[in-house]
């Protein structure tokens, strides 16, 4: 947990913010810890796949390498989170596999 908690920064969004834009490099994983997120599936479009609520996570795509954003994900509210970058938390699941199994 200390090793999860080393890597993380908080992160707070206003409402009606875009947080992740559909097609982007994909940098940064989040933990809604209040408020509510929305995921839409393209620019074009909006239409509502998934309404993100505290203790959810997003931007799981950071995880995997040079993956684009594949959702665009918007504040439906002022929302705050725990931000981790992608890169540096797959490092620490690769050095440590019990840490990257429990995560």
């Amino acid at each position: 947990m200390s090793n999860l908690a080393s890597l993380a920064s908080s992160a707070e969004f206003k409402e009606d913010e875009l947080i992740l834009i559909a097609g982007q490099h994909s940098e940064h994983l989040f933990l809604l810890l209040s408020g509510s997120v929305v995921e839409v599936p393209t620019p074009l479009y909006v239409v509502c796949v998934q309404a993100l609520r505290p203790g959810d996570a997003f931007g799981w795509s950071s995880l995997l390498n040079q993956q684009d954003t594949l959702f665009q994900v918007r504040a439906r509210e002022k929302s705050t989170a725990i931000r981790w970058k992608g890169a540096a938390l797959l490092a620490a699941c690769q050095e440590d596999s019990a840490f990257g199994m429990e995560l």
